[in-house]
């Protein structure tokens, strides 16, 4: 009788996940709860089968496992990207939903403006600083003033752009001629800004120049949104040239 249940259970299982399997396509994007982490990657629940988010599609930026990034019991937006009925699996991205945050960042960063950032790590030749989850620029030795202190991993610091280049992905900073007066200018601009109504008519400041979650993403006091009134008037100094 047990055994008649179990092999009922089972097949009602398979039936459903087949269903399911029926229903779900590449492209189409679900939101779902995490079951369980792995080393590997983190399964959702897609209802009558697991779907498989790889730990390379989880996120833009740096971590060294998945449970840095979700928790099971979280609920979370995915993208399809492969459906194999056959194997009954399917697999997800968290970072194809988002979009790559260099298309994104092109709209709101330029030479010569002041940015927050994370310092990560540390080499012989500079310090990497995340922007953004999967934005990383570099500030090299020579652009930390001289008998100032380097920068500690997980420190904030705000950094002139002195180099931008989107198509290699690369960006430059600098702390040479950041003063707290300057910063204090772009703190007063920006906490301006966010009080002031959009003049766009959407009531968030978006400039409207694409859609993606990254637009609403905030760094610490100033808003991406709000990136352009950071710039430093006259102080561009042809750094794409250099």
């Amino acid at each position: 009788m047990i055994l008649n249940q179990k092999k009922a259970v089972d097949l009602e299982k398979q039936k459903k996940a087949e269903d399911t399997l029926l229903k779900l396509k590449e492209g189409d994007i679900v939101t779902a709860p995490v079951l369980r982490i792995a080393d590997f990657g983190v399964f959702i629940d897609l209802g009558g089968i697991d779907g498989l988010i790889p730990a390379s599609e989880l996120s833009w930026g740096r971590y060294n496992h998945p449970k840095e990034v979700v928790k099971v019991g979280q609920e979370v937006k995915a993208v399809i990207f492969r459906v194999e009925k056959e194997s009954q699996r399917v697999a997800l991205s968290i970072k194809k939903l988002l979009g790559d945050p260099w298309t994104q960042i092109k709209y709101k960063v330029e030479a010569g403006m002041l940015i927050y950032g994370t310092v990560i790590s540390e080499a012989a030749f500079g310090i990497f600083v995340e922007l953004l989850p999967g934005i990383e620029a570099l500030l090299h030795n020579s652009e930390i003033p001289e008998g100032s202190e380097k920068p500690q991993v997980g420190s904030t610091i705000i950094a002139k752009v002195v180099k931008l280049d989107i198509n290699q992905k690369k960006i430059g900073l600098s702390l040479i001629d950041v003063t707290q007066e300057k910063i204090e200018g772009v703190k007063l601009q920006s906490d301006e800004s966010e009080t002031a109504p959009s003049s766009n008519g959407n009531g968030n400041g978006n400039n409207g120049s694409n859609g993606s979650d990254y637009d609403s993403i905030n760094i610490p006091s100033i808003s991406l949104d709000n990136f352009a009134l950071c710039s430093l008037e006259n102080e561009t100094e042809e750094a794409l040239n250099n």
